[in-house]
């Protein structure tokens, strides 16, 4: 009986090494995925993040200019509709509409 405890102890003991080393080996198999993902992530996907968000700064930055040149034409265009002498806020400008007139619209 001795004999069979001992068998039954190492085979216990190689059943234990058996699951600490499929334990490391899935260890070493997640940081190997670990540093994969990272590795895609500052390789691949963070450089194009980055130029989306340039792309978008710079089409802010279009857009913040057309708007800019078109308040420019607006202000110039008042400024020539004023000066010519027409419309309500020139001197000398097109009679106000009466108050009856003003509430119908």
């Amino acid at each position: 009986m001795g004999y069979q405890n001992i068998v039954k102890a190492q085979g216990q003991k190689a059943a234990v090494a058996a699951q600490v080393a499929a334990a490391a080996a899935a260890a070493v198999a997640r940081e190997a995925w670990l540093i994969t993902c990272g590795a895609v992530y500052l390789l691949l996907l963070r450089p194009r993040m980055f130029a989306e968000r340039d792309e978008r700064k710079r089409h802010m930055e279009r857009e913040a200019a057309e708007y800019a040149k078109y308040e420019e034409d607006w202000d110039r265009l008042v400024a020539r509709y004023q000066a010519k002498g027409e419309g309500p806020g020139a001197k000398g400008g097109a009679p106000a509409k009466p108050a009856a007139q003003q509430q119908l619209r």
